[in-house]
C-alpha cells in the first residue's frame, strides 16, 4: 500500500522505491529485530486508509482507520493524512467520520461486552498508570526537565 500512494503521487518508479524501502526497513533485523510491535502493525490499516480517501471511498477510508486506532491507539492522528485526501468535501468527511465512529464503536462495544472492566482498563487505565511522564514523576516540572539536556534540566530543576 505504501507503494501504491506513492506511486500515485509520484509515479511508477517512486511506488516501486518507496515498497522497497519500507519492506527492507520494516523487516530489517538490525533495525527492529526480529519483533512485530504496534507502530508495523498500524501501518497496513493506516496506509489503507489513505488510499481509500484518495479514491473518494471514506466510509471504508473511516472504518481502516478505526481498525488502526484498534490496534495502537496513537494511530488516530493518523487519520488526518486521510481526511486530507478526501478533499475536505462535507459528504466526504460525513462518510469518513460515520465509518471511524462505527469501526470505533464496535471495538469499544466487543470490549465493554466481553469484559469491560479490563478493556477501559487496557485502553486507558494502563497507559495513565504505567505510560504516562505524569505517573512516574509526580512533579511535572521535574517530569518536563527530565527529557531536556542535561544543563536545561538541572537549572530547571534546581531547588531553593
Amino acid at each position: 500500500m505504501i507503494g501504491a500512494l506513492a506511486a500515485r503521487w509520484w509515479g511508477e518508479r517512486a511506488g516501486l522505491s518507496a515498497a522497497a524501502v519500507f519492506g527492507i526497513s520494516s523487516a530489517s533485523p538490525v533495525l527492529e529485530g526480529f519483533t512485530a510491535n504496534g507502530e508495523l502493525l498500524m501501518a497496513a490499516p493506516v496506509a489503507l486508509s489513505v488510499l481509500l480517501a484518495e479514491r473518494r471511498q471514506a466510509f471504508l477510508a473511516g472504518l481502516s482507520a478505526a481498525l488502526a486506532a484498534t490496534i495502537k491507539p496513537t494511530a488516530l492522528p493518523s487519520a488526518l493524512a486521510a481526511v486530507v485526501s478526501t478533499g475536505a468535501k462535507p459528504s466526504q468527511l460525513r462518510n469518513f467520520t460515520g465509518g471511524l465512529l462505527l469501526g470505533l464503536g464496535i471495538a469499544a462495544a466487543h470490549g465493554i461486552a466481553t469484559d469491560a472492566r479490563t478493556y477501559v482498563y487496557s485502553v486507558l487505565g494502563f497507559r495513565l498508570k504505567a505510560h504516562s511522564a505524569v505517573a512516574q514523576r509526580a512533579d511535572l516540572l521535574e517530569a518536563v526537565s527530565w527529557s531536556l539536556p542535561e544543563p536545561a534540566g538541572s537549572v530547571a530543576c534546581r531547588r531553593p
